[in-house]
């Protein structure tokens, strides 16, 4: 089988076998280990089982990966790149390089960075967390504006800028549009024709808040009513002739609503204190001693010429 064949197949094996459930029994487990045994991928120095890639995507964020296990590509870019890693590290200890008193240091170092992160991990699971739902419900209260969705408008609009024309020759041709629009021509292809604004697919702006737009822009729009269009509204962009699409009202968005999110944002706050506080506790233990005369053994003095 050649090698796109056999990289092909890894995918399909790939995808099929991630996620699989967790067997509680031994006989389950047993079959468990077998499964993480299957080769995905190989050459004749070195194999990626489907244990090898499970390991790998863990690097992957957890809320990003469904979408990636869904792309065969990014599968099979992975399983490359894990093929030729293991591959050169099959080179490197034929030839010896994982006796080389560095590179043992190294990989102890690497071990302990795996098995820091995995202590981090660790640390936030079988706490017991406080009931949020009452500290969730003062935020709703307190933080009523974060809650509420603003008053929304759609609009299209016409704009003539003051770059390739006068003030007055700008707030002309602006007028000639605006009659134009008053008269029944369709506003989309006048805008089409005669707006500045090539961004806007026949003049639409989609939906915006007041804030979103400069003030008169805004003032002008949200003094209207759905189907009406503005005479000129001048800008520091130039003359805008509008037409309003669609008006929808604010409103407060009920507790229900929010409070997953609101509970979902506490958690992770407290969880984060907890690992910050466990690292303070480490980093300020009275068992700590510093060599210092051997840290200042370490440090290079800079010629008088290098950087300050």
């Amino acid at each position: 089988m050649n090698r796109v064949k056999l990289l092909c197949v890894s995918i399909m094996l790939a995808v099929a076998s991630i996620g699989a459930a967790r067997a509680e029994t031994s006989r389950a487990g047993d079959g468990a280990e077998k499964s993480g045994n299957i080769v995905l991928v190989s050459n004749a120095r070195a194999a990626v089982t489907k244990a090898d890639f499970e390991a790998e995507i863990e690097r992957v964020p957890e809320q990003d990966r469904l979408e990636f296990l869904a792309s065969r590509e990014r599968i099979g870019k992975v399983l490359d790149e894990m093929l030729i890693r293991k591959t050169l590290a099959v080179e490197a200890r034929k030839a010896g390089l994982d006796k080389l008193p560095i590179v043992i240091r190294k990989m102890a170092a690497a071990q302990e960075n795996v098995l820091a992160a995995e202590r981090v991990k660790e640390l936030a699971q079988g706490v017991k967390l406080p009931d949020f739902s009452v500290r969730a419900r003062e935020i709703y209260r307190i933080d009523t504006d974060k809650y509420t969705i603003k008053p929304m408008v759609r609009a299209s609009h016409i704009l003539v800028n003051f770059k390739e024309r006068s003030k007055d020759e700008a707030f002309k041709r602006a007028e000639e549009v605006y009659a134009l629009a008053k008269s029944g021509s369709d506003f989309g292809a006048l805008a089409e024709k005669y707006s500045d604004d090539k961004n806007a697919q026949k003049g639409d702006l989609g939906y915006f808040s007041a804030d979103m737009m400069v003030k008169p822009f805004s003032e002008a729009a949200f003094a209207m009513k759905p189907g009406e269009i503005s005479a000129p509204v001048e800008t520091q962009f130039g003359f805008h002739v509008l037409k309003l699409d669609d008006a929808k009202p604010g409103y407060k968005q009920d507790f229900d609503t929010v409070s997953g999110a609101i509970i979902e944002q506490l958690k992770a706050e407290y969880l984060t204190e907890l690992r910050k506080n466990h690292l303070v506790d480490i980093r300020t233990d009275s068992t700590i001693k510093v060599n210092e005369e051997e840290i200042l053994k370490i440090k290079t003095t800079l010629p008088a010429d290098g950087p300050k």
